[in-house]
């Protein structure tokens, strides 16, 4: 049983892994925005042993390394600074899936994980960070790890969890309150257990993280992340789309679907561990959403919230059967969860593109333009600071493909480096077909965005 039971999961993680890959195949990877051209080159830097540097020179001090470290050793396997780094993006988002859709089975069983699949395909955010480098589910992969840790809570557990957990935070912050998550085993371990549990946990997460608040002390007199708050402070925003239908349903399903987890929760421990997961996500996901910045920063609370669904899903489906006095047919099940399957995937996709095409990004440079680089990350944006592996310069896309008539005379491009001026043209055409343009900077200007959202 258990046998089939962890088959039924892998054929469940298989689906949506194979699917992805299709839709990449199908339509491409997205487009590299600024922050993970900003990685990249901090990790190629620090592999290089110049340390995390930005392309201006500076220590990068606003994230901690590790997550550009692995985009970068990406580049080095696959031998494409850029490719390799989609391909380690991909590759750990993914495993952010499986982890979530094996999290539902030891919460719920198979109802769970098919519920559980079924509101990941149908997430709009989920797809959209799928085939990008954009570092949140990543991190939600990190997020997931220490929540499958914590599922026994020993001490041995314990520590692994604090040891992902201090991988986490030095992927992204924003996690930092999980650090409290072993409190979700008060009431179902002896007390003193329970502060073994946390106490290791805890030492192990500053072991694995604790250097980085060293280095910002040491190199900028501050306590991390009060300088990466700093940053945020002073961003301009971009305004949201405005919510759609989909989403306010998708909403008021995650509200019922976390009712019923709380419910579990008084008497389950895996349940109030989700819970209290989740919680300790919505500070950081309500600060972004008050201060106006991308809705990514929301999605471990939605893949926890796909978790939840499932689960709620499985108690629906245990009632029912309670009810009727047996088990419904396999078959049965198994078409229901193919059909709504496939509707979750169109559902998912067309919200995603009517999302994604509601956003407008402001134009953010005024300089010449310049050289497209064979291994130069580009943007989501017309305009955005991009890195090239072979330079140490900044570069800012230039170009707005969709202003450009076929019919617009030659762009010309230069370097500003100084005496190293050069130039060079092309066509607008070139320009309609997808062809990049770049203005060379030797040091970060006012058109070269390179805060970290």
């Amino acid at each position: 049983m258990l046998l089939s039971a962890g088959l039924g999961v892998a054929l469940l993680g298989l689906c949506l892994v194979a699917l992805e890959v299709v839709r990449i195949a199908a339509f491409g990877w997205g487009r590299v925005a600024p922050d993970d051209a900003q990685y990249v080159y901090v990790g190629l830097s620090t592999l290089a042993g110049d340390g995390p540097r930005t392309p201006g020179g500076n220590v990068f001090l606003l994230r901690s390394p590790v997550y550009g470290l692995a985009l970068a050793a990406g580049g080095r396997l696959f031998g494409n600074p850029i490719d390799g780094a989609r391909v380690v993006a991909l590759a750990l988002s993914l495993a952010a899936l499986v982890e979530a859709i094996w999290l539902a089975w030891r919460l719920g069983g198979m109802p769970a994980s098919i519920g559980t699949s079924v509101a990941l395909l149908a997430s709009p955010l989920v797809w959209r960070l799928l085939p990008t480098m954009r570092i949140d589910l990543p991190q939600t992969a990190g997020v997931l790890a220490v929540l499958i840790a914590l599922l026994d809570p020993t001490v041995r557990r314990g520590v692994i969890g604090g040891a992902m957990l201090g991988v986490t935070v030095l992927v992204k912050e924003v996690v930092l309150l999980l650090a409290v998550l072993p409190i979700a085993t008060i009431g179902f371990i002896p007390a003193r257990r329970t502060g073994i549990v946390w106490l290791s946990y805890l030492a192990a997460a500053v072991i694995v993280a604790g250097w980085w608040w060293l280095v910002v002390w040491v190199r900028a007199g501050v306590i991390f992340p009060a300088n990466a708050l700093a940053v945020i402070d002073q961003r301009e925003v971009i305004a949201s789309p405005e919510t759609t239908p989909f989403e306010i349903i998708a909403a008021i399903v995650m509200v019922l679907a976390w009712f019923v987890v709380a419910l579990r929760a008084r008497r389950q421990y895996p349940a109030r561990l989700l819970l209290v997961a989740a919680a300790c996500l919505v500070p950081p996901a309500a600060y972004a959403a008050l201060n106006g910045l991308n809705e990514r920063n929301s999605a471990g609370l939605v893949v926890l919230s796909s978790v939840a669904i499932g689960v709620a899903a499985a108690e629906l489906a245990e009632r029912v059967r309670a009810r009727r006095g047996g088990a419904p047919s396999q078959w049965a099940a198994a078409g229901v969860a193919i059909v709504a399957g496939v509707a979750a995937i169109v559902l998912g996709q067309q919200a995603t593109d009517r999302h994604h095409a509601g956003r407008r990004c402001p134009s953010r440079s005024r300089s010449g333009l310049g050289r497209r680089g064979r291994q130069i990350a580009g943007s989501s944006c017309p305009s955005a600071t991009a890195t090239s592996s072979q330079s140490s310069c900044s570069a800012t896309a230039q170009s707005d493909s969709s202003r450009l008539p076929a019919s617009s005379p030659a762009i010309r491009w230069r370097s500003t480096s100084g005496s190293d001026s050069v130039t060079d043209s092309c066509s607008a055409s070139d320009a309609l077909s997808g062809a990049r343009f770049w203005a060379i900077h030797p040091r970060p200007s006012s058109s070269s965005p390179a805060r970290i959202r």
